[in-house]
C-alpha cells in the first residue's frame, strides 16, 4: 500500500466515526431493572462500576460491576481469590462482547454476543432503545424473564473518551507517515 492510499483510508475511517457518537468509552453510572408491578431493582447496588466500549467496526464490550461488598483484606488470603468469594469481598460482575449495529435516527440498538461470563447471554442476538442526553447514553429495553414478568430495564452511561477524527487523526497519520513511508 503507498502512503497516500494509507493516508486516504486513515482520513475517511476518521471522517465515518466522526458521524457516530456512539464510538468510544463510556462508565456505567446506572444499571436498573424494574419488574411491570414492582419497586425498581439495582443488581449490582445503588453505585455501579464498569465501562463499555464501542469501536468503529462494530465491535464492542461491556463490563458492570458492583463496588466491592466487604473491605479488602491487607494482604491477600492464603487461598487467593477463592476466600475473597467466600469472605463476602467480591462483587458481582457481568461481562460480555460481540457486535452491534445502532440506527440512531431511529434510536435503535442491536447487538450480538459473542462471549459472556454469564452463559445464557452467548450468542444471543439484543435490542435496545437509546439516546443521548449531552455526554449520557441511555439504554433502555424490556423483557419477560423465567417467571413470565416483563422487566424493563435503564442503562445509564457517561462518554469517558471518544474517537473522532479531530483526537486520532493526527495521530493515525504520525503512526502511518513513520511506518509506512519505509515501504515506498
Amino acid at each position: 500500500m503507498k502512503l497516500i492510499d494509507a493516508l486516504i483510508l486513515s482520513a475517511s475511517l476518521g471522517f465515518c466515526v466522526e458521524i457516530n457518537p456512539l464510538i468510544g468509552t463510556w462508565k456505567v453510572v446506572s444499571w436498573t431493572d424494574t419488574p411491570d408491578k414492582g419497586k425498581p431493582y439495582f443488581p449490582f447496588g445503588a453505585n455501579p462500576t464498569g465501562e463499555f466500549v464501542f469501536a468503529p467496526e462494530g465491535h464492542f464490550s461491556a463490563q458492570v460491576l458492583a463496588s466491592p461488598v466487604g473491605s479488602l483484606p491487607a494482604a491477600l488470603p492464603p487461598k487467593g481469590f477463592d476466600d475473597l468469594i467466600v469472605a463476602g469481598v467480591t462483587a458481582p460482575h457481568l461481562a460480555y462482547y460481540g457486535t452491534y449495529t445502532a440506527d440512531l435516527a431511529d434510536g435503535t440498538f442491536n447487538y450480538e454476543l459473542d462471549g459472556s461470563n454469564a452463559p445464557v447471554y452467548v450468542l444471543s442476538d439484543v435490542s435496545r432503545r437509546l439516546r443521548f442526553d449531552g455526554d449520557k447514553l441511555i439504554l433502555t429495553g424490556q423483557a419477560i424473564r423465567s417467571d413470565g414478568n416483563t422487566w424493563s430495564f435503564e442503562r445509564i452511561l457517561v462518554r469517558e473518551s471518544a474517537y473522532t477524527s479531530q483526537n486520532q487523526l493526527l495521530q493515525r497519520l504520525r503512526y502511518l507517515a513513520v511506518n509506512l513511508s519505509k515501504y515506498d
